[in-house]
């Protein structure tokens, strides 16, 4: 059980670095005077989504002590 927490959270730790890409990226773009409408949607998402996948694995790794500490 411990092998598959560990790998979800090296997941979790991959995606959120992903995600600092994704802010770099559109930071970058908005300092060139670009736009980035696409990509700032596509990251609103994948936040979005990363947020829920890190409570999930957050729940998984406490367990019951996760209820009462949210």
């Amino acid at each position: 059980r411990s092998d598959v927490l560990r790998h979800e959270i090296a997941e979790r730790y991959i995606e959120t670095e992903v995600m600092y890409q994704f802010s770099r990226r559109i930071i970058s773009m908005q300092n060139s005077g670009r736009v980035p409408n696409h990509e700032a949607s596509t990251a609103k998402l994948y936040n979005s989504e990363l947020v829920q996948r890190i409570a999930d694995t957050g729940m998984r790794v406490l367990g019951l002590r996760a209820e009462l500490l949210s």
